[in-house]
């Protein structure tokens, strides 16, 4: 037995796949998953903080660069 999960974007999609399940006797489950609500005061929030200057920096491209820097791969020892 092999068990797939389908997520669709409509039920119109899902009207047009059900008689090709049924004609295939293939047995099958339906739910409806609701998209999550956004959480309006997390959002106001961080855009407080960002509208404040909490995630500015006064050198951009710099901060960039070293950060790129330290990202590079370290030589580790006693390997090839």
């Amino acid at each position: 037995m092999v068990e797939l999960i389908l997520k669709l974007p409509s039920l119109s999609v899902l009207d047009k796949l059900l008689p090709h399940l049924e004609r295939l006797k293939i047995s099958y489950q339906t739910r409806t998953i609701e998209p999550p609500v956004a959480d309006v005061t997390k959002q106001e929030a961080v855009f407080a903080k960002i509208n404040a200057g909490v995630l500015s920096f006064p050198n951009l491209e710099e901060t960039m660069r070293d950060f790129e820097e330290s990202r590079q791969d370290n030589i580790l020892f006693g390997r090839d």
